[in-house]
């Protein structure tokens, strides 16, 4: 019996024994009322679970586990036979079966239930023509074309494995404050591509904005990026203009997206970055410097909360440059993530490149994502079935 808030007393089912187990393991057992099983209505305290016997799981259940499985924090949650729970006891339990003996007969096949993924998503990062060693590209990165055609077989070979399709899209004007349009030098002349430009340059007359209008915003601008010590302003060539060949997708990895498409009855999220000319924007989830006269520039808090995955999720991770963009936006999601969302990461280095000069910090991010426990893998072996499970 347990008597609830109102005084009122229940008759309460055991709760079943995996469960407890687990709970004790975890010693966050607060009281017995906390973990208890009730026929009906809603469970109270950090766990509850209501049953229905000879029908499975109905309403909500929810238990915290720490440090059980090597995991940070597990969140399971069920409604109904449709919900994951649900599918866990149909595996090893008929209806007829009292919810105990349900859980009892399907615990001994939890890692397996845990460790194999039942949510895969896709994170391709910019692969756009202009980032291709292509004749047109504007800003070619060397092996992008090869990795990106590893990535389209990757897709086209996934089946049911892949269930989302998130890409990032470099978009920018013309004119912007990354682009050689929008510099001078101090006679005049035009700034090269690949010069970096620093706020003492600028303040000494070297190097000027085309538009003496905005020069006070690009001090500051300068200013603040140089303080936060992730890059210096680097200038680059016009590239990934809206509208323009060089912002469209890689034709072969944008056939076999539109045929995942076609077969999953499931759109490909797309994600534009870089629209605002006064401020870069590697990283798909806020800019260089954030402006709080454009809330695009911000966090995308959104985006961070899309791509986190799950208990049994997998974040997959492509695109170009490695050294750029596909850094920043990864190294930005880590800060989000929990350590346990980061060790169900994969970065797919074989469908990653560096911009030319840039290996080095191509190299630093990889060691720096593995140390902070994501998996370097390739696009051969991610979706095998061992791989999945480790």
């Amino acid at each position: 019996m347990h008597t609830d808030s109102s005084g009122l007393r229940r008759r309460t089912a055991p709760l079943p024994a995996p469960i407890l187990a687990a709970a004790r393991y975890e010693g966050s057992v607060r009281s017995a009322a906390a973990i208890r099983t009730r026929r009906a209505g809603r469970g109270a305290g950090p766990a509850g679970l209501a049953w229905r016997h000879g029908d499975g799981c109905e309403g909500p259940f929810a238990v915290d586990f720490r440090r059980m499985i090597g995991i940070e924090r597990v969140r399971v949650a069920a409604t109904g036979s449709r919900g994951r729970l649900g599918q866990w006891l149909a595996r090893g339990a008929s209806s007829a079966m009292s919810p105990s003996e349900a859980v009892a007969k399907s615990w001994p096949d939890r890692r397996q239930w845990w460790q194999k993924p039942m949510v895969t998503k896709l994170l391709i990062i910019d692969p756009q023509n202009d980032f291709c060693d292509i004749e047109s590209a504007a800003l070619p990165v060397p092996g992008a074309s090869a990795d990106l055609a590893r990535l389209a077989g990757l897709v086209a070979r996934s089946g049911d494995a892949l269930t989302e399709i998130i890409l990032t899209l470099d978009s920018h004007p013309p004119v912007a404050i990354e682009r050689v349009t929008f510099w001078r030098q101090a006679d005049g002349r035009p700034v090269a591509p690949f010069t970096e430009i620093t706020c003492a340059a600028v303040r000494a007359g070297s190097y000027l904005p085309r538009d003496s209008g905005v020069l006070a915003e690009v001090v500051a601008y300068l200013q603040r990026l140089e303080s936060l010590g992730r890059y210096r302003l680097m200038v680059w060539p016009v590239h990934c203009v809206q509208g323009t060949l060089g912002h469209d997708i890689y034709a072969p990895l944008a056939r076999v997206i539109g045929d995942w498409e076609a077969r999953t009855q499931r759109s490909a999220a797309k994600v534009l970055k870089g629209m605002h000319p006064l401020t870069e924007h590697y990283s798909a989830i806020r800019a260089e410097v954030p402006r709080e006269d454009d809330p695009l520039t911000g966090t995308n808090d959104a985006l961070i909360d899309r791509l986190r995955p799950g208990l049994t999720d997998r974040l997959l991770v492509a695109g170009e440059a490695s050294s750029h963009c596909v850094r920043a936006t990864v190294l930005d999601l880590f800060a989000a993530f929990t350590v346990s969302e980061r060790s169900r990461t994969a970065l797919l280095t074989d469908c990653m490149s560096p911009v030319p000069g840039f290996e080095p910090d191509a190299a630093a991010f990889l060691e720096t994502a593995s140390a902070a426990g994501a998996t370097l893998a390739t696009s051969a072996t991610v979706l095998d079935p061992d791989t999945q499970a480790q």
